[in-house]
């Protein structure tokens, strides 16, 4: 794998930009490519189906059109939705988000902890066992925080009637000894500040980005993937959203200087099963090569899994015709990608 392919990240809209700072703040020489996913945002009001569609498709985008070494799925909500199957997939890397519980139950003082989260991840599998693991060490207050990454998106971070929605959330927690909380979505970093100002100083507040991207580097390290160039990463931003509203409101949250290309509008992509025996591999591969070759293969526990489009599934099919041992073709996934 090349070493200097760059890391793809994407989140349901700007919230993964606090952990896209913290990847470039401590691998600098890495090439990052950013998606928002705007256009679909928030994530924490849909359903898991739709959260991982949305998932997949941009995980396609990604190594398909960007050819990255690695994934940062930089959201909670998608992480739940769909990290076991993007990892069962895909064949690079691919690092998820969690909610800092263990860290936040080990630096109470009082043994009461808040974790401010969108509903989907709270109501999550991953989120229920992750709290099974540690609700013995300490009470778990959870607070689905409706409307939250609505503003952040608007960058109304500073409004008072953000800044009171973030204390009706806020004050049972305090109110029942909570000493730490967790901001277990990407964007609740961004509202640090308003926090900060609402439940003073002696209170621990805990995000998930440096972890994320410690966790990445150590994950290319064991690969021998690491850049290590000497000149400072390039930067690549997509949005399925306004670019330029999107290129804006990021610049304003980062403050410095993004701009944000759009998706392409569509961006087909189904994804194909089918078995051979070992002496087809060679002529499989073979067809791969040519000028109608068929996208990106792997085998999957001995299973071809190919991703194509639907111009080119009647070439596959008539290829497979011509062998001499019948087939078994099964299209797994099919969907089109929208950025609309």
């Amino acid at each position: 794998m090349n070493e200097h392919a760059p890391i793809g990240i994407f989140d349901s809209g700007l919230g993964g930009l606090t952990v896209f700072e913290e990847v470039r703040k401590l691998l600098p020489q890495e090439n990052l490519v950013y998606i928002a996913d705007s256009a679909f945002a928030p994530y924490g009001d849909k359903d898991s189906t739709t959260i991982a569609q949305r998932a997949w498709l941009l995980a396609d985008f990604l190594t398909q059109t960007q050819d990255v070494k690695a994934l940062v799925v930089a959201c909670n909500t998608a992480s739940a939705a769909a990290i076991l199957a993007l990892r069962e997939r895909l064949d690079i890397p691919v690092v998820a988000m969690e909610p800092a519980i263990k860290p936040a139950v080990d630096v109470t003082d009082t043994g009461v902890v808040g974790v401010l989260a969108t509903e989907n991840t709270l109501k999550s599998d991953k989120f229920s066992s992750l709290l099974d693991t540690h609700q013995h060490r300490a009470r778990i207050m959870v607070q689905p925080c409706f409307g939250l990454v609505e503003a952040i998106e608007k960058g109304a971070m500073n409004l008072e009637s953000t800044r009171q929605l973030v204390l009706k959330y806020v004050q049972p927690m305090l109110e029942e000894g909570a000493d730490t909380i967790v901001l277990g979505c990407t964007h609740y970093p961004l509202l640090e500040p308003v926090i900060r100002k609402l439940v003073g100083e002696q209170v621990h507040i805990i995000s998930t980005g440096a972890a994320v991207a410690k966790r990445l580097q150590n994950q290319l390290d064991a690969k021998g993937i690491l850049n290590r160039q000497a000149e400072l990463g390039k930067e690549s931003f997509w949005t399925s959203g306004e670019q330029g509203y999107v290129s804006d409101m990021a610049s304003l949250l980062c403050q410095r200087e993004m701009v944000f290309k759009s998706l392409p509008e569509t961006h087909e992509t189904i994804i194909v099963e089918f078995t051979l025996e070992k002496k087809q591999h060679r002529l499989f591969q073979a067809l791969l090569q040519g000028e109608d070759g068929l996208a990106f293969v792997r085998c999957v526990h001995g299973v071809q899994q190919l991703w194509t489009t639907s111009s080119q599934i009647d070439a596959l099919k008539d290829w497979l015709k011509c062998l001499s041992k019948s087939f078994n073709l099964c299209i797994v996934q099919e969907y089109v990608w929208t950025g609309e």
